[in-house]
């Protein structure tokens, strides 16, 4: 067995494609709501296509849409803020070999932003929309479980806040960047007598990490429609739920070749799924 043989033997016992079975695929984009599991599943399905992953989450800004009114105003101001970024970051990296992560709502559009998106798009057949199920009450199910899992993580938010307050130097110092620099001035407020910006983060994030792990979470379903509800900047106890809105939206514009559902399969039957009709 020859050195190309034995590599091609070893990628197969890995779950990799060999190289005569990789091909030059047009780039492939990857929709999805909030909480689907799109990132779980491109890191694996970028080793297994030899592709990178570009995620739309770290060159897309939302900007600033809090100053709204209402809960509409903010949502159609965000998508403003969105779009410029989501064109740019189309035009850039379509035609090369890669994996778009497209964060969740940059999957969402109407009207003209909708059909630009769409017409940007409209020479690349490997578009998938990736959700939970067919079933909606499901699929709510499943995007807001991951969701609360994820935001579980602000449990190490509320740590770091609480080292800054104690004064904790040794910590501060271990940063690097832009990370350190902010957490230096952060720490010399708290030294000057200032506490009340760790104090407010600690306590407004602890209250919300109570709530997700008393199991009471009360979400309250996001309707583009509702002209009056008045647009919260952030409230421990409000739980916002776009999976209805997203799902609905996404598979009704057609931004998708491919509908792939995940709900019950691992990670690997999905993968399947996608490279059976890759082109």
């Amino acid at each position: 067995m020859n050195l190309q043989e034995q590599t091609n033997r070893i990628k197969q016992m890995m779950g990799l494609l060999t190289e005569e079975e990789q091909k030059n695929y047009s780039t492939i984009l990857i929709f999805g709501p909030q909480g689907v599991g799109k990132s779980t599943l491109t890191k694996p399905l970028s080793e297994k296509l030899g592709m990178k992953v570009i995620s739309s989450d770290e060159f897309v800004d939302q900007g600033d849409w809090n100053t709204k009114k209402t809960a509409k105003q903010a949502w159609l101001k965000r998508k403003d803020n969105e779009f410029t970024g989501m064109v740019q970051f189309l035009e850039t990296n379509l035609g090369k070999p890669v994996i778009l992560d497209v964060g969740g709502s940059h999957g969402v559009w109407e009207g003209n932003h909708l059909d630009k998106i769409k017409k940007i798009i409209s020479s690349y057949p490997n578009t998938f929309l990736m959700i939970p199920s067919n079933d909606m009450e499901k699929s709510k199910e499943f995007l807001r479980k991951n969701i609360l899992k994820r935001e579980s993580g602000i449990k190490g938010a509320i740590d770091y806040w609480k080292k800054l307050l104690s004064k904790d130097e040794n910590f501060v110092n271990q940063m690097s960047g832009d990370d350190k620099e902010i957490s230096l001035e952060r720490l010399e407020k708290i030294k000057n007598g200032d506490t009340s910006e760790a104090e407010y983060n600690i306590n407004r994030m602890q209250k919300r990490l109570d709530i997700i792990n008393s199991g009471n979470v009360d979400w309250k379903e996001f309707d583009i429609d509702d002209e009056d509800s008045e647009n919260v900047k952030f409230a421990p106890d409000e739980f916002h739920d776009y999976s209805n809105y997203f799902i609905t939206n996404m598979k009704n514009s057609g931004i998708a070749n491919h509908v792939i559902y995940n709900l019950g399969k691992n990670t690997e039957e999905v993968i399947n799924d996608i490279i059976k009709v890759l082109k």
